[in-house]
């Protein structure tokens, strides 16, 4: 019986934690999904603390599909998927991941690894047991999750956020989310079998919030003229953010980050050097396929 490689992550960079942490949370999944556990796969904006707290390993489709792509490895995806009838119309998050996972379909049904599965760059994942989604970032989520939960016939939790017309929120908007919430607690309980781990749950909250506000602190970094910080830096922490932010991962990744920036500022090490003459401001999504052209 082999034994697990002891990593000194004390020792590490925060570009090499990083490296380290990101793969770490498919290998998280592979593992539950082997020991018998509960995986979820998790839009990136659904809360993960629920999932979190009851032991259920969390896959996140769209940081997965942006790996692929940042990899090369979505033409490939895209055609099974468009091959399925998902027009080139849908948002390519989706039809990357409906590819991919109707690969590892093919692969369950027959116990063959499919070619394009075989030479994909994509990180292996299991398929999910349950699927979870909120619909307060696009309405492509809601449809995208739906046919997840169709094709793999698995539970979709659904969390359905009221549009905020006016601020501060409403008090019967916030009572219609609290009813969201303990409606998918109570999924949560019958597909687990067992009570609601509130006492973790509080904890994994308070992981969450840590983690968010080193993130938070990096962003700050910004106020400086120079900078140094540049956007891409950001575009690939990102990650930790969305797939491990109700992990310790995250939080010490970050705050490793955090001490390197304070160390570039005491020793005036600029982004882009002192020639920072203007700058640009990003609003969208990376285009993962192309990061080091951008």
């Amino acid at each position: 019986m082999s034994e697990e490689k002891t990593v000194d992550i004390e020792s590490m960079s925060s570009k090499e934690a990083l490296g380290y942490f990101l793969p770490k949370v498919d290998e998280d999944a592979r593992k539950a999904k082997k020991e018998g556990r509960l995986v979820c796969w998790s839009a990136s904006v659904a809360p993960p603390e629920f999932c979190t707290a009851m032991d259920i390993a969390i896959v996140y489709p769209e940081t997965h599909a942006a790996g692929i792509g940042a990899r090369h490895g979505a033409p490939a995806m895209l055609e099974v998927a468009e091959n399925k009838g998902y027009n080139q119309d849908i948002c390519s998050y989706c039809r990357v991941n409906m590819g991919y996972m109707e690969l590892l379909k093919q692969q369950a049904l027959t116990g063959e690894t499919p070619e394009v599965l075989k030479n994909s760059p994509a990180s292996p994942i299991p398929l999910p047991d349950v699927v979870l989604t909120c619909n307060n970032i696009c309405n492509t989520l809601l449809k995208w999750y739906e046919n997840l939960a169709k094709e793999l016939n698995v539970p979709l939790i659904n969390i359905d956020v009221p549009f905020n017309h006016e601020f501060p929120v409403t008090k019967h908007a916030k009572q219609y989310i609290v009813g969201e919430f303990k409606h998918a607690i109570k999924q949560l309980e019958d597909l687990c079998g067992r009570p609601f781990d509130y006492d973790k749950f509080f904890e994994v909250q308070k992981q969450t919030q840590r983690s968010i506000a080193a993130w938070n602190k990096i962003a700050t970094y910004f106020q400086y003229k120079p900078s140094p910080l540049n956007g891409f830096d950001l575009f690939n922490y990102m990650g930790l953010a969305v797939a491990a932010r109700s992990l310790n991962y995250s939080e010490i990744t970050f705050n490793k980050f955090l001490k390197e920036l304070d160390e570039k500022v005491a020793n005036k090490k600029w982004a882009f050097g002192d020639n920072e003459k203007s700058r640009v401001t990003w609003e969208g999504i990376a285009v993962w396929i192309a990061l080091g052209h951008t």
